[in-house]
């Protein structure tokens, strides 16, 4: 009969198509399910984000005043701190010059008291010089006085001695005294006693007169003497002079010395006092800096979470309707929880559409089972009843049909965007068992239309 193998055939179709359809809405179903837990956890996690952002706000407002405090601390200790570095360093750039300062000093002192040193050296070595040539002038004044002395008494012996010489000189330096000795010592007529007395006399005149000679030689020694003492007292009296103004040189320097090393000592312990206060103000800015470390460190705790806050302001930004939001003037932990809600309504809106829809094509699936089970019947075995059962079942599963179509692809069109990035809402499975099950109802229609026209034809003989 015409027709009935092709209902036969899309009847078989549609069983098949209807089988698949329950399998589709199935895993369809299960997706829907999956997508739930999925975006119930997202919500989860995206409120537990917005709460610790909001804890994190609260602890920050909680903290700010003593963060604003420790702010004005921190710079009015860091102004300190700069005042006491530059203090401390101009202290250090005293210190330092005094102790150059000191050190010239004693440098200069200890060149002073090397030539303090040099001169006493030279000047005792002047005084002994003195004292010794001093020495040597009283042994001289001494043998001048004794050589006067000599010569005075030789004098005197000598000018007693004068008279008895020029009467003797002169007796026995006339001619007839002279020749009457010549003649008589040449005639033996003078006696032995006379002639030792005229020996005697003889003896007496050269003696005299050798007196006269070591007198008037002594004279002149004298008078050199006399001169080489006065030269030796002035030259005494210059280095006398001399020796007092060194001496008195050195007891200035004595002075200049003892006073410098006063000086010294009171410039050293000057230092040593400034060197106890620059350990200390090193010491107590060391101790500030430390301070301000930690002060700092605090700050940037605060500023670390402070950055953290508007990092997580800027995540919940890049949701479009939290940035709307927060644009309008919305806080952005009310904005980010009125974005979650607003997007968990509309996925719930979304997953309930879905699964209406699953079921009207499920529903669509099971007519199709059952009118493909019928239109298989009424090919095999035509009946009336069979017939009418088949165009009702597949009438109404055609229906069925074009309502789950038609609706699957309103859900598409209005929530393709917010499904694009999950996985869980990959609807092509079901988006072709839906298209494949109109198809096939489609044609099951068709099929059983014409094998009634068919029927009714042959039955009528037309």
């Amino acid at each position: 009969m015409k027709g009935r193998n092709f209902l036969r055939v899309c009847s078989i179709i549609l069983i098949v198509a209807g089988i698949f359809m329950l399998a589709a809405g199935g895993l369809g179903f299960r997706k829907v399910l999956d997508a739930k837990g999925v975006k119930t956890a997202e919500k989860e996690e995206a409120l537990a984000n917005i709460q610790l952002l909001e804890d994190g706000i609260g602890t920050l407002e909680e903290n700010r005043k003593a963060y604003e405090d420790g702010k004005v601390a921190y710079e009015n200790g860091t102004q300190a701190y700069e005042a006491g570095k530059s203090k401390l360093t101009s202290g250090q750039a005293q210190y330092n010059a005094g102790q150059a300062t000191l050190s010239s000093a004693k440098q200069q002192y200890n060149e002073g008291l090397a030539k303090y040193n040099a001169g006493v050296s030279e000047y005792e070595a002047g005084l002994a010089l003195y004292n010794q040539k001093y020495q040597e002038y009283l042994e001289g004044k001494a043998k001048y006085d004794a050589g006067v002395q000599a010569y005075e008494q030789g004098k005197a012996t000598l000018e007693a001695a004068t008279p008895k010489y020029q009467m003797g000189k002169a007796i026995l330096g006339s001619s007839i005294v002279q020749n009457a000795i010549a003649l008589g010592q040449a005639g033996g007529l003078i006696p032995a006693e006379i002639q030792a007395k005229i020996d005697e006399a003889y003896a007496g005149i050269a003696q005299y007169e050798a007196g006269q000679q070591q007198l008037a030689a002594a004279e002149t020694q004298l008078a050199e003497g006399k001169a080489t003492l006065a030269d030796a007292e002035v030259q005494l009296a210059d280095a006398k002079a001399r020796l007092g103004a060194a001496e008195a040189q050195l007891t200035n320097g004595k002075a200049t010395l003892s006073d410098a090393k006063s000086q010294i000592s009171a410039g050293e312990s000057k230092l040593n006092s400034a060197a106890g206060q620059l350990s200390n103000g090193y010491a107590s800015l060391s101790d500030a800096e430390g301070k301000l470390a930690a002060g700092k460190e605090k700050l940037k705790t605060f500023e670390d979470g402070e950055a953290k806050v508007a990092a997580g302001i800027e995540t919940l930004r890049e949701n479009e309707r939290v940035a709307e939001l927060i644009d309008d003037g919305v806080d952005p932990i009310v904005a980010g929880r009125t974005a979650v809600e607003e997007a968990t309504q509309a996925t719930a809106e979304e997953l309930m559409g879905r699964l209406y829809c699953y079921i009207i094509a499920m529903v669509a699936g099971l007519l199709a089972i059952i009118t493909g089970i019928i239109g298989s019947a009424a090919a095999k075995m035509p009946s009336v009843g069979k017939i009418k059962g088949s165009i009702v079942m597949g009438l109404l599963t055609l229906l069925a049909a074009i309502a789950a179509n038609v609706y699957h692809l309103i859900l598409l069109n209005k929530y393709t965007i917010n499904m694009v990035t999950y996985e869980q809402f990959n609807t092509g499975l079901q988006t072709a068992a839906i298209a494949v099950l109109g198809v096939c109802a489609i044609a099951f229609v068709f099929a059983i239309f014409r094998f009634k026209n068919s029927l009714v034809a042959l039955l009528t003989g037309e």
